[in-house]
């Protein structure tokens, strides 16, 4: 054992802690213990008796806790550091003077604090992820230097001002994911000149400004959220010359206005389009009938008027709600008549699961192609009445168990709301008798 120098015990439902013998093993280089049910803190030793130092560390999807030891680092080799999904605490420490990282993973922990503008030094840096943590403040400007890097996720944390521009410096960045922090300020054109990046993931911050108009037809860009902000302006045209993005482009939930450009039309590729909630007027321009690829359309409370294009007749039938508050919008062959109070029904219905959930109607956490209702659907489809609870906002699970039962009771509500068939939908006059005999029965 002490001429040991790699451990990979991953998978295998080990239980424990960590024996501190462990930090004994002087050749030890590579440390993999992945997806067990390891508790306890890591030794605060690792590292510090090895006589190269360690170059991998994966701990992830364990339930170890407490801080990351500084002696990790000793000896200045260590490149992978992999401890995602546990319950590790406080700040980053400054780990050593090593400058060879390549993969840096600290997502779904406890971490706190600012983000280190030492990361900057690491300039060997190809993955960045601290998402779902705890981390606030600024995003350090220094990260621009990372001029190799591929993948930065700060996503679910608490950051705050404005996105760097020198981020743009990333050439090589693939996929930039900020979503969900508190970042404020308009969005650097310098992040979409990036030609290499194909996910953009700035929604649910508080950027405002206009969406920069810098699109240009040599990016490979694949992916673009930007819904739940408070962006305002025209959409840009140079939008349309993003003909290889065929995942997703959501802009919903901003403050934008003007018609939408027929541009558009040009995404032959792209799959799911989200406009909702906006301020834009005018016709939806027939160009968009000819996206071939499209199979999620939501476009609903705006202002649009005229009729629909040529081939979004099936969007209307299939997803009714995804035109509702566009009074002048007229919705073809007759199906007009049955966006009646049943499908406004289906819009309640919505609204509940996305409060219920805390999440966007189209949330990339649901896969291609899957708006929440379907997410949800598939969700309870697997669940037992014993983990329903994990259908739901994580915070819920902490609620006393009567104001579990409440949440309970408003997601069957949600789901007969949302039902496929409007005929089987309850009408918003039994909506309102089903919350007023649950209010009734809570007061008992």
């Amino acid at each position: 054992m002490p001429y040991m120098e790699e451990l990979a015990l991953s998978y295998n439902n080990l239980t424990g802690e960590v024996p501190a013998e462990i930090t004994l093993m002087r050749n030890l280089r590579v440390l993999i213990l992945a997806s067990n049910n390891f508790s306890g803190e890591i030794p605060q030793a690792l590292g510090l008796n090895t006589t190269q130092g360690l170059e991998r560390v994966d701990l992830t999807g364990n339930r170890f806790h407490g801080a990351i030891p500084p002696c990790l680092c000793t000896g200045g080799r260590l490149a992978v550091l992999d401890l995602g999904h546990n319950l590790f605490n406080g700040t980053i420490p400054i780990l050593g003077k090593n400058t060879g990282w390549s993969f840096v993973e600290l997502s779904g922990n406890l971490f706190e604090g600012s983000i280190p503008s030492v990361l900057g030094s690491w300039r060997n840096l190809t993955v960045l992820d601290l998402s779902s943590n705890k981390f606030s403040g600024p995003i350090p400007r220094e990260l621009g230097a990372l001029s190799i890097l591929g993948n930065l996720n700060l996503s679910s944390n608490m950051l705050s001002g404005p996105i760097p521009h020198k981020l743009g410096n990333c050439k090589k960045l693939v996929r930039l994911d900020l979503q969900n922090n508190l970042l404020n300020g308009s969005i650097p054109s310098e992040i979409i000149a990036i030609d290499s990046l194909q996910n953009l993931l700035l929604f649910g911050n508080k950027l405002s400004g206009k969406i920069p108009g810098s699109f240009t037809t040599t990016q490979g860009l694949l992916e673009l959220q930007l819904a739940g902000n408070c962006l305002e302006g025209p959409i840009p045209d140079s939008l349309g010359k993003l003909q290889s993005i065929s995942k997703i482009v959501n802009i919903s939930n901003n403050r934008l206005s003007n018609e939408i450009p027929s541009s558009l039309g040009n995404l032959q590729m792209l799959e799911m389009l989200d406009l909702s909630k906006n301020s834009l007027s005018g016709p939806i321009p027939s160009l968009l009938g000819s996206m071939a690829a499209l199979t999620f359309v939501n476009m609903s409370f705006n202002d649009l008027s005229g009729q629909l294009p040529n081939g979004w007749v099936k969007f209307a039938e299939r997803s009714p709600e995804g035109f509702f508050g566009n009074p002048q919008l007229c919705i073809q062959h007759g199906y007009n008549t049955r966006l009646t109070e049943k499908s406004d029904v289906y819009s309640y219905g919505v609204v509940l699961l996305e409060l219920l959930c805390r999440k966007m109607p189209v949330d990339p956490a649901f896969g291609d192609g899957v708006d929440i209702v379907a997410w949800m659907t598939l969700k309870l489809k697997s669940a037992d009445h014993c983990n329903m609870m994990n259908c739901l906002d994580e915070e819920i699970m902490y609620w006393p168990g009567d104001e579990q039962a409440k949440a309970l009771d408003l997601l069957d509500l949600a789901m007969s709301c949302t039902q496929v068939a409007f005929q089987s939908r309850p009408s918003m006059r039994e909506v309102v008798s089903t919350l007023m005999r649950l209010e009734d029965e809570y007061n008992k």
